[in-house]
């Protein structure tokens, strides 16, 4: 297991966002996955989503739980929203943002246990 590096900004300037060219198109732009949301909590997604998209993300996919999919899809028409697992998606994204508004629990761990092995 790798070192624990502190998120800051020195840390972010040495990992900018890529230039880009006005050419390019949603493709030259990368794919974001985000994996999160709940019943109880299901802006968390949508917002890292919209996050995802102003970081210039040309695709975005948000997995997310199924009694919220459809108003994720809705609220961001933009995005592939998936009620299901992460495991198929994970390998086709250049960025993966995870856990925000999930239940903590014995089906998070083994869905982590799973993207770590991915």
């Amino acid at each position: 297991m790798s070192d624990i590096t502190a998120l800051d900004a020195d840390t972010l300037r040495a990992f900018p966002l890529p230039c880009l060219s006005e050419e390019g198109d949603k493709e030259d732009r990368g794919r974001a996955l985000v994996v999160g949301g709940s019943a109880e909590v299901p802006g968390a997604a949508l917002l890292a989503g919209i996050a995802a998209l102003r970081a210039g993300a040309g695709k975005l996919q948000i997995v997310t739980d199924a009694a919220v999919a459809t108003a994720i899809g809705i609220a961001v028409p933009e995005a592939r929203v998936i009620a299901g697992s992460p495991i198929p998606h994970v390998r086709d994204a250049q960025s993966v943002t995870l856990g925000c508004g999930m239940d903590h629990g014995p089906a998070l761990d083994r869905m982590l246990a799973e993207l770590l092995d991915c």
